[in-house]
């Protein structure tokens, strides 16, 4: 079945590729012989008119035969005018465009089907402002954007897209707290984003997450209101006052009063030996308890002596920097390098951007404030910021799960769909066109290349995914298909539309030996290219091909 969804997929581009070839031709009134899905062998053909349909054995390719495809072709003079080679340059140029230009047209087609059957956005909705960054003490979890600079924000992608395209600028937002407006205004800080294949570029950063902290709470001294009601670290709030405690940011306003708050939570308990010892499994056990916040301990959930569970260690890896540090679960991070710590991920953005070597932790265990030398190896990691809120630091592991907000219907959907299509079929453009630019500097190994084989992997992934994942990979391999074809190697669109630019410049078409020797330059190299591409996949098929044939 996943042959059939493979050759489905084939099938569908090369017929898309040679159809604009077909259509432009027949709209200039060039004789089309030929229009054939495949090579080899036909299967079965259809001739209507002067042009001969086929489908052919071997479907990796097609091409469309045109009448006079060679200069020096005789033939009567009403032929000639349909012949492709008597046609002004222009034209024969873009019938020569035509087939990667519809490979190209196809992606917007795919992708803004996708967009439109997928039209559910994030709400502009603050998740998590992460400290030390420029939204810090300005916007706050909770705080719903309704504008940035006077243009309405729909979706928190909008905010998103529009901080990054504005680097080191001001930037106004309108914004709506507990139900009252307000305004506000943040300067964007200047950061070199990382990108695929050794690519930069420079986006506009304010530090705020769509993510919110479940109401995990972390419970700092036993002595605390929350302690003596017997609250413990990683316990879950699920209710408090009678009100649902979805996130950590719902107990803001719980404990604004010295009444009696019964709060409902549940307990993460370990089941030893589950499944013979297999598997570690952590069961939720469900209490109640009742506290009653303190006079003058600040404000919020402070007065309860609660806190987020974020920088509460809750497992470290056996053999790990944190480990041979002497950090045990429980612990709670307080500096780092002298400097205090506020959240998980400004912890993590401190060890990476601290670099290598001896570095001072300081955590409280119990009581007690501890002195650590944190040993910090190199690594690799250049995750995104968003990725390292729930991310290991060096054998060092927190556990806060995080949420998001319910997903909205967006306004102008069709609008927005054609232009995240057209920023999808760009992007995967310009990421087709790098590939190849560091496969000829030498910074990508050919071992990347991938052939039938490789394709035929990912189409059984991405129908096991479904539709729209499908529907992406087809647009992928349409765009590769396009860019690969523009390249100025004979045998390929690319190389026809290079002979038409030296016919432009000399004047004349270029000899017949000269393009026959040329042609033959350009087989070798896609023969080889694909030789270099079939061993790859035949390299990342082999374990199962030998388990196949010897059967071990």
């Amino acid at each position: 079945m996943d042959f059939l969804y493979f050759v489905l997929l084939v099938g569908v581009l090369i017929f898309v590729h040679e159809l604009g070839h077909f259509a432009c031709a027949k709209s200039f009134d060039v004789r089309v012989l030929t229009f054939s899905v495949g090579f080899g062998p036909r299967l079965a053909s259809v001739r209507i008119g002067d042009t001969e349909y086929a489908l052919s054995l071997l479907p990796i390719g097609g091409y469309v035969k045109l009448l006079g495809e060679a200069s020096d072709e005789t033939m009567s003079e009403e032929d000639a005018k349909h012949s492709f080679h008597t046609q002004p340059l222009w034209k024969r140029l873009l019938i020569a465009l035509a087939g990667p230009m519809m490979n190209l047209a196809l992606p917007l087609v795919l992708f803004f089907v996708v967009a439109l059957n997928d039209p559910m956005l994030p709400p502009p909705i603050i998740g998590t402002v992460v400290a030390g960054e420029p939204a810090d003490g300005i916007l706050r979890s909770g705080d719903v954007v309704r504008s940035i600079d006077h243009e309405p924000v729909v979706s928190f992608d909008d905010l998103t897209e529009y901080v990054q395209s504005h680097p080191g600028k001001n930037v106004e937002l309108e914004i709506e707290r507990a139900g009252v407006p307000m305004r506000v205004t943040i300067h964007t800080r200047r950061v070199e984003q990382q990108l695929e294949l050794d690519r930069t570029r420079v986006v506009g950063r304010v530090g705020v997450l769509r993510h919110h902290p479940v109401g995990i709470v972390g419970v700092p001294s036993e002595t605390s209101p929350a302690g003596y009601a017997g609250l413990r670290t990683f316990d879950r709030v699920v209710a408090a006052r009678g009100r649902s405690v979805d996130r950590f940011a719902d107990l803001v306003g719980v404990f604004d009063s010295r009444s009696l708050v019964p709060v409902a939570l549940l307990r993460p308990v370990r089941l030893e030996g589950a499944l013979g010892g297999l598997v570690e499994i952590d069961l939720y056990e469900p209490h109640v308890a009742t506290i009653r916040p303190a006079a003058s301990r600040g404000a919020g959930a402070l007065r309860a002596g609660l806190e987020p569970a974020d920088l509460y260690v809750s497992d470290v890896r056996v053999g790990s920097p944190g480990h041979r540090a002497g950090v045990l679960p429980g612990d709670r991070i307080v500096t780092y390098d002298g400097e205090p710590v506020r959240q998980w991920i400004e912890f993590a953005l401190r060890v990476d951007d601290g670099g290598e070597g001896r570095h001072e932790l300081v955590v409280r265990r119990g009581r007690e404030l501890v002195r650590l030398a944190l040993e910090v190896e190199p690594t690799s990691s250049a995750a995104p910021q968003e990725s390292r809120v729930d991310r290991d630091v060096y054998g060092i592991g927190h556990w806060v799960p995080l949420v998001v907000d319910p997903k909205i219907p967006p306004d102008r959907r069709i609008a927005r769909a054609m232009r995240r299509a057209w920023e999808s079929t760009g992007d995967l453009a310009t990421l087709t066109v790098y590939s190849i630019v560091r496969l000829v500097q030498g910074r990508l190994e050919l071992a990347t290349l991938g052939g039938p084989l490789a394709v035929l992997d990912e189409t059984s992934g991405a129908v096991r995914a479904g539709v729209s994942t499908y529907l992406r990979l087809m647009a992928l391999v349409s765009v590769n298909l396009a860019v690969m074809n523009l390249l100025p190697i004979p045998m390929l669109d690319g190389g026809q539309i290079l002979f038409f630019a030296i016919e432009a410049v000399r004047r004349k078409p270029l000899g017949r030996r000269t393009r026959e020797y040329a042609s033959l330059v350009g087989m070798v190299v896609l023969v080889l290219v694909m030789l270099i591409a079939l061993e790859n996949d035949l390299e990342r098929r082999w374990p199962d091909i030998r388990h196949a044939i010897i059967g071990s």
